[in-house]
């Protein structure tokens, strides 16, 4: 499913949704549907090196660099942020009949590190969340203020949570 046809299903969808912002130029727009998607991998930024890249993708973790290059001047190694992924299932997470995980035992009262998550799309098509930059947020915002109007007859603001 793309992009574009999830906004129109957070845009059709009757509860509420929140937009979170990630960065400068990345949001996360959506609601949470429970599916368990991003409690199964573990995404976090983190301070790396080359060195370290080559050590974690030879362990199987997903890396990607984000943020400026910074040279350290006390050694020779160039720093940057990290984006890292890899597979861990929360202990948390309800498991069905058939062995999928899909809803959170503490959803209400779990911790901030998960509140703050997905950052990233899960990759699986579960995740109902979309991530867009702020161009696509005005976009959406626009659409969703004249499909409000069309269908309730009233205004309705959307709220970023910083």
């Amino acid at each position: 499913m793309g992009k574009t046809t999830k906004l129109h299903e957070i845009m059709k969808h009757d509860g509420d949704f929140e937009v979170v912002r990630l960065g400068n130029d990345r949001y996360r727009i959506g609601y949470c549907s429970r599916c368990g998607a991003c409690c199964r991998t573990v995404n976090m930024d983190t301070k790396g090196s080359q060195i370290a890249i080559d050590w974690l993708e030879l362990h199987g973790v997903k890396v990607s660099k984000i943020g400026d290059i910074k040279k350290d001047p006390r050694e020779e190694a160039v720093e940057f942020t990290l984006s890292l992924s890899f597979p861990c299932v929360c202990k948390e997470l309800t498991v069905d009949a058939m062995g999928h995980h899909h809803k959170c035992n503490i959803y209400e009262d779990r911790p901030i590190i998960c509140k703050m998550y997905p950052k990233h799309n899960a990759g699986d098509g579960t995740c109902t969340y979309v991530f867009i930059n702020t161009k696509e947020l005005e976009v959406f915002s626009h659409e969703y203020q004249k499909y409000w109007r069309e269908q309730h007859g009233k205004e309705k603001t959307i709220t970023i949570i910083q």
